[in-house]
This record gives C-alpha cells, sequence and structure tokens, in this order.
C-alpha cells in the first residue's frame, strides 16, 4: 500500500468514525483536541485501521498518536518493517 493509499485510508475511517465530511481532515489534526475522538473512539479507529491495512497497532502505539500524520507514519513504518499481515481490503 502506498503512503497516499494509507492517507486515503485513514481520512475515510476517521471522518466515518467521527461522521464528519472527509475533506475538514487535515494531516495536522490533533485526534483529541481538533477531532474531538475519545480514548474509546480511538481504540475503535485503531481496531478498523488494523482491518483495512494489515498493521498490528498495540495499545503503546496508540499512547503516542496524537496527529492523522503520526497515524499515517506509524502505519508506513510497520508496513516498511514488514509488521503486518494480508488485510481483506
Amino acid at each position: 500500500m502506498r503512503e497516499e493509499e494509507v492517507i486515503e485510508v485513514v481520512i475515510n475511517a476517521i471522518a466515518e468514525l467521527i461522521e464528519v465530511d472527509k475533506s475538514t481532515i487535515s494531516m495536522e489534526c490533533s485526534l483529541m483536541d481538533d477531532l474531538d475522538i475519545s480514548s474509546l473512539e480511538a481504540m475503535a479507529l485503531m481496531g478498523d485501521l488494523e482491518t483495512k491495512t494489515g498493521i498490528v497497532i498495540n495499545n503503546q502505539d496508540i499512547g503516542r498518536l496524537v496527529t492523522v500524520t503520526d497515524i499515517v507514519d506509524m502505519i508506513m513504518k510497520k508496513m516498511a518493517e514488514g509488521q503486518h499481515y494480508e488485510s481483506e481490503y
């Protein structure tokens, strides 16, 4: 999966989770401050992204994710390191 595809998957998943138009979400958005995503919603988002990207996201990873960019970077890093399984997408 290319970075552009990961960005699209992440933004679409966030938009679906918080029920907003994806055009309102930028890479610089803070998950908690700008998008008002609770810790429970963040866990649901990570589960959704695991399914869509094939990347395993553990609880320690979630605590370090502040912005949309952080999520994309983490997914790209894990893919580069081969830390993924075959996703259904």
